[in-house]
């Protein structure tokens, strides 16, 4: 769901924030199979009122108010929305992992997280990690769920937010780039440019 920022930092207001960010395609996936979602009828409404812009509604008509359109405008928004509030607070408190590069590396990133949050290096964590997690990465599934035209949706829908939050529009199945942990410095400037 949405990010929640600044409601977060009322609170907290020097807390040091962490977005761990999904392949949109991915998320698309996993909510079209999730029971939540359908007993919640969040295939065919939005999951929070208010939460979609009139772009995003447009988007949404434009493709028959198909439930992979709705999930594919509702990852857009909750990433656009969080980047907009992340921009409102210093740049050094909040920072985005993706969910691909924890799932490679669940100790670099680890390690990442903990020094962007000024904490020290914990080996309980660590501990943790080894003996609860079995990571798996779950984003080749979008690539055997969806036919090439709900992927060309998907594509149009989300290409411009996928390729600002650092995913290429197709990615190869053992794709990961970039550093543990990003610190963009204007968020949305990003997205806006990305349109």
């Amino acid at each position: 769901g949405p990010g929640r920022i600044g409601y977060l930092t009322s609170i907290f207001p020097d807390a040091r924030l962490v977005h761990v960010i999904r392949d949109g395609r991915a998320v698309v996936s996993s909510l079209l199979r999730v029971g939540f979602w359908r007993e919640r009828d969040r295939m065919n409404q939005p999951a929070w009122r208010n939460g979609l812009t009139a772009r995003d509604l447009e988007d949404w008509n434009r493709y028959e108010r198909s439930s992979l359109a709705l999930a594919a405008v509702q990852w857009r928004r909750v990433i656009h929305s969080t980047r907009a509030e992340a921009e409102r607070i210093a740049p050094d408190r909040y920072a985005e992992i993706q969910y691909e590069r924890f799932v490679r590396d669940p100790r670099g990133v680890l390690r990442a997280v903990e020094a962007h949050c000024e904490l020290k290096p914990s080996s309980s964590a660590e501990r943790f990690l080894d003996a609860r997690f079995e990571l798996r990465d779950m984003n080749v599934q979008w690539r055997k769920r969806f036919n090439p035209d709900q992927v060309e949706v998907l594509s149009e829908l989300l290409g411009p937010t996928l390729s600002a939050v650092g995913y290429p529009r197709d990615p190869p199945t053992d794709w990961v780039r970039g550093p543990a942990l990003r610190h963009p410095f204007s968020p949305t400037a990003d997205l806006d440019a990305a349109r």
